[in-house]
């Protein structure tokens, strides 16, 4: 009953601002990373026969369907743009509704929508704003890093407090979070999820320009990011802060920043904070072994998922037969269980086709390699096969990368019928030579254009 009022909620405000749908968009990204799956159900209640869907979930799924109906040109714009893309996502999209219908329960139907249909909603509609104004793709950037720093801070507290600071009892009801202690979640579902949106917010600082910001900010960051113990995290969110270093306009800027995070960094060394990393790196208690027998299995059991397979979450029983203790930690192989082998593959190959377009258009923000974080990240945990914020954030940021503006301009400008206006190209000059000839034809010195009528 909560879901349905909360739907109809949505409904009400997706209806309310169908011509202004980017606050809501927005506000759906942030409600996703505040509160967590494991406390969603103080929003939308208990499941019932296995169906609940996060509250930020039905928001953007009733965004979007308000907007297929009211706005039809301009959702048909953006698949247009990205036809083949599209084509494969809503693919993977269909096969996992329907394999999670043909499923006993709901659960697996309601993970489709939640874990699939949500964030490519997600993707549609950022595109459909970007294609209205290109400039939004600062504000997308600005939500993402905002929404890291907040969660960098609660990680901070957390580590302190050494309990989370808010949804204390949620967190402790799950059967997981006696084996992650001493490491920091913020407001997300494990500590690896914070280490992605982390991972993902730091070459974004790369637009930030005052070396006074930027210095602090990476420096919350990164302090957030060694929290988490992630290992992946902290390699990726080391290349982050060196791409941004890099991308300083002066080579003073670059040192001074580095030369504060340096300093910064050999403090906290003397107190101890780095302790905790350290020993997880000389001893990952098993997490590489778990991680080697997860890919020896499901190579040696390829045949069986080649297909399709048995809906989504079903990776969670066949690692559970298998004897892994834990799941198969790595997204693709995860998807190719739930799915089959086929549309694993056009999943993920979207999500690299995402950041090839970044690169090849060269868009700004730090956002290729923001892509290729939420590319590669995935690859190493049950990422966007649980149900958290994880796919909502690397769809949000592959939808900045590919509908937002390049670097030198050239993004096409949307029709008013909800089209695509192929930016105009000004006419060459006349060539030296046509006007020569124009002045020994007896013409005299060719005339300068005028602008006449009014504005």
């Amino acid at each position: 009953m909560q879901l349905m009022a909360w739907g109809v909620a949505c409904l009400a405000a997706a209806l309310g601002l169908r011509h202004r749908p980017f606050p809501l968009v927005m506000s759906s990204l942030v409600l996703w990373c505040v509160l967590p799956g494991v406390a969603a159900h103080h929003v939308v209640g208990q499941p019932v026969s296995g169906m609940t869907l996060h509250p930020a979930a039905v928001a953007m799924l009733a965004t979007f369907a308000v907007q297929l109906f009211s706005q039809p040109g301009k959702v048909g714009a953006v698949l247009a743009a990205r036809f083949a893309m599209c084509v494969m996502l809503g693919t993977t999209c269909l096969v996992a509704v329907t394999l999670g219908l043909m499923a006993h329960g709901l659960t697996s139907f309601s993970m489709a929508l939640e874990q699939l249909c949500a964030p490519v909603a997600a993707l549609l509609l950022i595109g459909i704003c970007l294609q209205e104004e290109p400039r939004r793709a600062a504000a997308v950037q600005g939500v993402v890093v905002s929404l890291a720093a907040l969660e960098a801070m609660l990680g901070l507290g957390q580590l302190v407090s050494q309990s989370p600071l808010v949804f204390a009892s949620d967190y402790e009801s799950q059967p997981w979070f006696r084996w992650i202690a001493g490491r920091s979640m913020g407001t997300l579902d494990h500590p690896l999820l914070l280490a992605l949106l982390l991972a993902l917010a730091i070459p974004l600082l790369s637009s930030v320009r005052r070396p006074w910001l930027l210095a602090p900010g990476l420096a919350l960051l990164a302090a957030g990011l060694v929290t988490t113990q992630s290992r992946v995290g902290l390699i990726l969110g080391g290349i982050g802060i060196a791409y941004v270093l890099a991308g300083c306009r002066s080579k003073g800027a670059a040192l001074s920043v580095a030369a504060l995070l340096l300093a910064t960094g050999m403090y906290a060394q003397q107190v101890g904070y780095f302790q905790a990393v350290s020993d997880r790196i000389a001893d990952d208690t098993g997490s590489a072994a778990a991680r080697g027998f997860a890919w020896t299995y499901f190579l040696e059991h390829l045949a069986d998922f080649s297909w399709l397979g048995a809906g989504m979450g079903a990776s969670y029983n066949v690692s559970d037969r298998a004897g892994l203790g834990t799941s198969f930690e790595n997204s693709f192989v995860m998807y190719a269980i739930d799915l089959g082998v086929i549309p694993a593959l056009m999943y993920f190959g979207a999500m690299l086709a995402c950041c090839i377009t970044a690169l090849r258009n060269r868009v700004g923000g730090g956002l290729p390699v923001a892509a290729a974080a939420a590319f590669i990240a995935p690859l190493t945990f049950s990422a966007l096969s649980s149900r958290a914020a994880a796919s909502c954030l690397v769809w949000v940021i592959f939808a900045a990368a590919v509908y937002g503006p390049r670097r030198g301009g050239g993004q096409p400008r949307p029709h008013p019928q909800g089209g695509v206006r192929t930016p105009s190209v000004p006419s060459p000059a006349p060539r030296a030579s046509a006007r020569r000839s124009a002045v020994l034809a007896g013409h005299g010195r060719p005339r300068e254009p005028r602008f006449g009528g009014s504005a």
